[in-house]
């Protein structure tokens, strides 16, 4: 379960480090575009309304500073 852990741990480390290196509009744009990946994956009508709000904004690139 470690290696397993390790090995997730590796792989998101090494996509947020190719995250980080995109610029702000390019960014905003793979968040769209995961969040209209998940909304085909699961259904997002099931979230609360809290946390569909906060979704959306995180989809809309709310968290994407200068």
């Amino acid at each position: 379960r470690i290696r397993e852990m390790l090995l997730m741990l590796e792989s998101l480390t090494v996509w947020t480090d190719e995250m980080l290196r995109l610029d702000s509009e390019t960014l905003t744009k793979v968040l769209k575009l995961g969040a209209k990946i998940q909304k085909l994956i699961r259904d997002d009508n099931s979230l609360p309304a809290a946390d569909q709000a906060a979704q959306d904004n995180l989809a809309a690139g709310a968290m994407i500073g200068p």
